[in-house]
């Protein structure tokens, strides 16, 4: 049976998997489909993907969602995508992808790029007019690494695009961005939001290779013959511009104005707060979200990746969120004095990027269970020291949302908010990526005045998580011992690295 009124396409591509969903004008989800995405680790610090399993995986998910019987292509509105940030993808004049393997937003091979930059005697002045201090996870740092060590790559690029960004021009055939991948380039004035020929000099990078930027909301062109042939969207449907992931899944969370702030888990777990300015801080960055304010966030790079490490290491498949709250919820607060440290692929901003993971307190009582609450509680307390760093920043929480697989689960939920201390809030719709995607869609195509009102008509609260006083003191505790910990594994991460590369050489 057909669902009445209209209905918009939309696509949320991650790390682990893209999902399509087709959702009506009330925010729900008529018909929905993911396809699982592989990564590569060719090298410690590298990840890559390859964009045309992107596009096979969208192509895919579009034929099976479009032929779900509640979805009516006569009542399409328009389409929008959100996806993982900063993955330059090289496309030629052609419109061909250069490279089968691209750098993905957790990849860290560009460090040298970065200690170039920091040697510059304006690099100070350069980090305040961009509002970011330098990363690994920026775009520019990647195609500079391009640029020196994969020079023939760089004089054929025609345009670099992230990732949704691809999606994008494989749909319309459009060159184009947002302001959201864009404040994430490290080539973005922060004050006018548009792209400094002075940082741009100062890596050494060629602007015109860089696409257009457009609003989140903002139509940038329409469905070609082609991609009609490949997925089935309907010809000239219109395609917004969407935005990065998280800041999407800010605008799908209600994240709408200051004071209110979200926790996403999804392979990585990012909290991200509503601004009206940025935040300068050398462990923040602050990325442009598309409710049109400012997000200053810090990122733990393997949040929701931790657990399906934990998976893999045990030959487990991927659970689901309610097995692994069973789990968590047979074993004590604490875990018997098992600490976890989550930073399988180190830091972006906060420690270093040659940070470790460990495991501290390991016994011959700890079994399988103890390990995944370890992890759960472990990222809880890693979340606790980013907000921590935000508050000190001088950021306002007034409410903190959560989104994503991590926000699936009453007993990790529990966890977080006991660590937090804050009331977290719980929306009705937990694809909060596809649910902002939705709300750009329905603005740009005039459903909506404006995104905010898209927000406030189609999110919902479902519940609210307070914390447990009783744990909440426990973890108090256990919060400064997992902070000791930190310090003597940050200095023992450092000497490891030295080592390794030693005998590298």
């Amino acid at each position: 049976m057909k669902s009445g009124g209209i209905q918009f396409l939309v696509a949320d591509l991650g790390t682990s998997s893209i999902k399509v969903a087709v959702f009506n004008r009330k925010g729900q989800i008529l018909a929905m489909h993911s396809c699982v995405l592989k990564r590569h680790h060719p090298h410690p610090g590298w990840s890559e993907q390859d964009p045309e399993e992107w596009w096979k995986g969208f192509c895919d998910c579009c034929q099976i969602v479009l032929a779900d019987t509640k979805v009516d292509l006569s009542k399409l509105k328009g389409i929008a995508v959100c996806g993982q940030m900063h993955g330059p993808v090289p496309i030629d004049a052609d419109g061909q992808v250069l490279l089968n393997r691209i750098q993905l937003w957790d990849d860290k091979r560009c460090i040298a790029q970065i200690n170039e930059f920091q040697k510059k005697p304006n690099a100070s002045e350069l980090q305040k007019l961009v509002a970011n201090p330098p990363a690994t996870s920026w775009t520019a740092f990647k195609a500079a690494w391009i640029r020196d060590c994969q020079p023939s790559i760089y004089s054929k690029t025609f345009c670099f695009l992230t990732p949704k960004d691809f999606i994008n021009f494989r749909l319309s055939g459009q060159f184009c961005t947002d302001r959201t991948e864009a404040s994430g380039s490290f080539l973005i004035n922060a004050k006018t939001g548009v792209y400094s020929p002075e940082l741009a000099d100062a890596l050494d990078l060629d602007l015109s290779k860089f696409p257009r930027i457009h609003p989140s909301e903002e139509v940038i062109g329409s469905i070609t013959r082609k991609t009609t042939e490949q997925t089935g969207i309907p010809h000239e449907l219109p395609v917004v511009a969407g935005g990065g992931d998280s800041m999407v899944a800010m605008l799908g969370s209600g994240v709408i104005e200051p004071g209110k702030g979200l926790d996403l888990t999804g392979t990585s777990t990012l909290i991200g707060l509503c601004s009206e300015r940025p935040l300068r801080h050398p462990h923040i960055s602050n990325l442009y979200s598309a409710a049109g304010y400012w997000s200053p966030c810090i990122c733990i790079d393997t949040g929701g990746d931790s657990i399906h490490w934990v998976n893999q290491i045990l030959g487990k498949s991927d659970q689901e969120s309610e097995e692994i709250d069973r789990i968590l919820s047979n074993v004590p607060p604490g875990s018997e004095g098992l600490f976890y440290l989550p930073y399988l692929s180190g830091e972006r901003l906060s420690g270093t990027y040659h940070s470790r993971a460990q495991f501290f307190g390991l016994s011959l009582i700890h079994t399988r269970e103890f390990i995944y609450r370890a992890v759960a509680e472990g990222l809880a307390m890693a979340g606790e020291r980013n907000l921590q760093k935000l508050q000190q920043a001088g950021a306002e929480l007034k409410e903190l949302i959560v989104s994503g697989g991590g926000a699936q689960g009453k007993n990790w939920l529990q966890i977080k908010a006991s660590v937090y201390g804050i009331t977290l809030v719980v929306t009705e719709c937990t694809e909060s990526g596809l649910l902002g995607a939705v709300i750009l869609a329905g603005t740009g195509t005039g459903y909506f005045n404006d995104v905010k009102e898209g927000a406030s008509k189609l999110v919902c609260i479902k519940e609210r998580i307070y914390p447990d006083s009783e744990i909440q003191e426990k973890y108090k505790k256990r919060q400064e011992f997992f902070n000791r910990i930190y310090d003597q594994n940050l200095m023992m991460s450092n000497e490891l690295y030295k080592m390794i590369n030693k005998e590298t050489a």
